[in-house]
């Protein structure tokens, strides 16, 4: 392709002439305003979530059952052995403080889960199991699924697994919402 052929068909020889110096470019109203400073420092989320992949649950759930050494292991090695309704997204929480880079919805996991929840998603979205890590304390779990489930407002949850809160520790009536 000659230099000449493609300065014709940009317009080169019959555009006007550059002025010397830094080209000005109209901006919107909306690019001129002055834009707030990004917030510094760790966001306000405390936990990591992202979608756990169903083929690495039953792993996951023996790898966790086998650091139980109460009722927790067989609730976990039930997990294990279930299968996950299509319908129903499984979740993989934990706490982001040790985040660099802060907590919230990450497409990969940052870090090991500490929580699984498995919810069916909906007007209101129905959490339909919980599993904690038997190496995450009770309080800490309980503080992580909180911040994770007030995550979601406006839209509304639900929990029909009391029973998996009170096996991993968690008292259901820290979530009333949840429970009502």
């Amino acid at each position: 392709c000659s230099s000449d052929l493609s300065l014709a068909a940009m317009g080169g020889r019959n555009s006007r002439e550059q002025p010397a110096g830094p080209r000005i470019v109209a901006q919107s109203v909306a690019q001129e305003a002055v834009q707030p400073p990004l917030p510094q420092g760790q966001p306000a989320a405390g936990y990591a979530c992202w979608s756990a992949k169903r083929k690495e649950v039953p792993d996951l759930a023996r790898s966790w059952a086998a650091q139980a050494t109460d009722s927790r292991g067989a609730v976990l090695l039930q997990l294990a052995e279930m299968e996950i309704p299509k319908e129903w997204a499984s979740w993989a929480i934990a706490d982001a403080t040790q985040l660099a880079s802060g907590g919230g919805f990450y497409l990969k996991a940052p870090l090991d889960p500490q929580l699984l929840v498995l919810l069916l998603p909906g007007e209101t979205n129905t959490i339909q199991r919980v599993f904690v890590c038997p190496r995450v304390s009770a309080p800490c779990a309980a503080i992580v699924l909180r911040q994770w489930v007030d995550s979601m407002l406006p839209k509304r949850c639900k929990a029909l697994c009391a029973e998996d809160f009170k096996v991993f520790g968690i008292d259901p009536s820290q979530f009333p919402d949840l429970f009502s």
